[in-house]
């Protein structure tokens, strides 16, 4: 099976759900590069973006922007799936399309 390397880079990305109010880009990069994926010089280019959910004064989701592969950014939606962050479980998935 081969798979299709003409996903246009800039509409891959990452969505976890499970941080708080407090969390920052640094927080969400530790979880990142805690889930056992190089990210070599892709870590350096991620674009992370905090936002409210709505409805919920205390929680945020993260979205990752930019991923240079759905391989990638599934590996990583894998690894963020296994962990916890301030004891809270964390969920992700890689959107099909393109979500701003």
């Amino acid at each position: 099976m081969s798979w299709s390397t003409d996903v246009d880079v800039a509409s891959v990305s990452l969505v976890i759900f499970g941080f708080d109010a407090r969390t920052t880009r640094s927080d969400v990069e530790a979880v990142l590069r805690g889930c056992g994926v190089p990210l070599r010089d892709a870590g350096s280019a991620l674009d992370v973006a905090i936002r409210a959910v709505p409805g919920d004064s205390n929680q945020v989701y993260a979205q990752v922007l930019h991923l240079p592969g759905r391989w990638l950014a599934n590996r990583l939606a894998d690894g963020v799936n296994a962990r916890r962050h301030h004891g809270r479980r964390l969920q992700s998935w890689v959107p099909v399309m393109d979500w701003s």
